[in-house]
C-alpha cells in the first residue's frame, strides 16, 4: 500500500507499507485528520485493519486484536482525489 500526503502547511510525504492485498489496484483518498484521530485513540496497541469496497464507498478502520475487551470500528468517508 502506498500512502501519500500533500499539505500546503506541511509539504508532501509518501511511504509504502507491505500489506496482504491481492485485488486490483485502486486509489482512494481520506482526510488525514480523521485517520490520525483513530490512531491516537488506539495508541500503540498493535495492528489496524483498513477495509473498503471501492474508491467511492465508505471505508472502515478497526483494531486487529481478537482478544480485545471492546470491539469497535471507525467509519471513514472518502474524498475526491
Amino acid at each position: 500500500m502506498k500512502i501519500s500526503s500533500n499539505s500546503a502547511e506541511s509539504g508532501e510525504s509518501e511511504d509504502t507499507i507491505d500489506t496482504p492485498y491481492s485485488g486490483d489496484p485502486i486509489a482512494v483518498g481520506f482526510n488525514s485528520v480523521y485517520i490520525l484521530d483513530f490512531l491516537k485513540a488506539l495508541g500503540n496497541e498493535g495492528e489496524v485493519r483498513l477495509e473498503f469496497k471501492d474508491s467511492q464507498s465508505a471505508g472502515q478502520m478497526r483494531p486487529e486484536d481478537p482478544d480485545a475487551e471492546y470491539k469497535y470500528r471507525y467509519v471513514l468517508m472518502p474524498m475526491r482525489i
